[in-house]
């Protein structure tokens, strides 16, 4: 088999985040060569004990504790434990890295897409150079995706929040950069973190390159909407609803339109899947709520 062929990368190493031993079968039929990279399992921790431990921060404290009010704050441990997932997977090796989370579903196309986005072996400038990681089918973007990347047809360069870790592609210096860039305590969700170094960068380095699949393109992956293992559950509720509802939602939600938020909030709630105080809004919220804005039961809503 000639070693580009779907299924067999050898540019790129794949590892699934999970908290069982073996690969997810949905994950296999795709890559049959990826591992298991062990959780960090912190569902179970206090908020109160990784804060003293210096393991998050003041405010990640106090979403924890008595609820968030922006949609990238944490709201529990358990998110927590994928942050130091991911940071743990990234320092284990040198190659590029395409990482999963468990519940992902890839595309039979992604591993030759991968493959593509990192170019041929020889192209300074272009391919595995051009970029520090690519996210594949997130669940949504805030941002406008502006920034064409003529290089990587079908994405665009981050310059807003964006939901969806479960298919990330890492260059070899990506890889390197992102590692680097998550020591220190955890701040927030993961993936607005890698929102924030996309547009902000960190003081004396510069930005994140961040490269994302672009809304009406063909999903590479998606997600299966079972109950989270490792963070908790936040979204667990959902996996009560069948796949089809499951799958409704999920289109409406991707669609963006005035009408699918409004019919998604509504199967959303009636689902019983968002408690009916803090996490009722930002967990739906399009984008976050506007400075300034007052707060009610613990969450920012307009005036």
């Amino acid at each position: 088999m000639h070693p580009d062929a779907p299924g067999q990368p050898d540019r790129f190493d794949v590892r699934v985040i999970s908290m069982r031993p073996e690969v997810p079968p949905a994950i296999r039929r795709v890559f049959p060569m990826a591992q298991v990279h062990a959780a960090t399992d912190l569902r179970a921790a206090s908020a109160e004990v990784l804060h003293d431990q210096g393991v998050i921060t003041d405010d990640v404290r106090e979403s924890i504790t008595r609820g968030r009010a922006y949609h990238h704050e944490l709201p529990t441990c358990g998110g927590v434990g994928l942050w130091q997932s991911v940071r743990t997977a990234l320092g284990q090796g040198s190659r590029p890295l395409l990482l999963l989370e468990e519940d992902c579903v890839p595309s039979p196309e992604l591993p030759l897409a991968a493959q593509r986005l990192l170019g041929p072996r020889a192209s300074p400038g272009a391919g595995a150079d051009s970029f520090d990681l690519a996210v594949f089918g997130p669940l949504r973007t805030d941002g406008l995706l502006a920034a064409e990347a003529p290089a990587h047809r079908g994405f665009g360069w981050c310059d807003g929040y964006f939901w969806g870790l479960h298919a990330v592609l890492y260059t070899a210096a990506g890889r390197a950069r992102a590692r680097a860039m998550l020591d220190g305590p955890v701040d927030l969700q993961l993936d607005a973190k890698f929102s924030r170094l996309a547009v902000y960068g960190q003081p004396g380095q510069e930005r994140l390159r961040v490269l994302l699949q672009r809304p009406g393109e063909p999903d590479l992956a998606w997600q299966s909407w079972h109950p989270s293992d490792i963070q908790g559950g936040s979204l667990g509720a959902l996996g009560a609803l069948g796949a089809l509802g499951r799958a409704a939602l999920l289109r409406a939600w991707r669609g963006g339109r005035a009408l699918g938020r409004a019919a998604l909030l509504g199967a959303w709630r009636g689902s019983g899947a968002l408690p009916r105080a803090r996490e009722r809004r930002c967990a739906v919220s399009p984008s976050p709520p506007e400075r300034g804005a007052p707060v009610r039961g613990g969450c920012c809503v307009s005036a």
